[in-house]
């Protein structure tokens, strides 16, 4: 993680201006995501596929998955 200085700006039209600057802390880590099932090139038929996984992160909001690259099932 690293700390960012934002700076805001406002100016009116007498010319007067002033400023804010805040920082905030920006998470630039990656999730850790491991797969127990199904493994690579397993078989299924007709059947529902279980998943097991975990995802790891101190930050996490939210995970989704997509099949054969489709649209994100939520």
């Amino acid at each position: 993680m690293g700390s960012i200085k934002i700076t805001f700006y406002a100016n009116n039209s007498y010319n007067q201006s002033n400023l804010e600057e805040i920082y905030v802390i920006k998470n630039n880590s990656i999730p850790n995501i491991t797969v127990f099932t199904p493994n690579s090139y397993d078989r299924f038929g007709i059947e529902t596929i279980n998943y097991d996984l975990l995802v790891d992160d101190p930050n996490l909001n939210s995970t989704w998955y997509s099949l054969n690259g489709g649209l994100n099932v939520f």
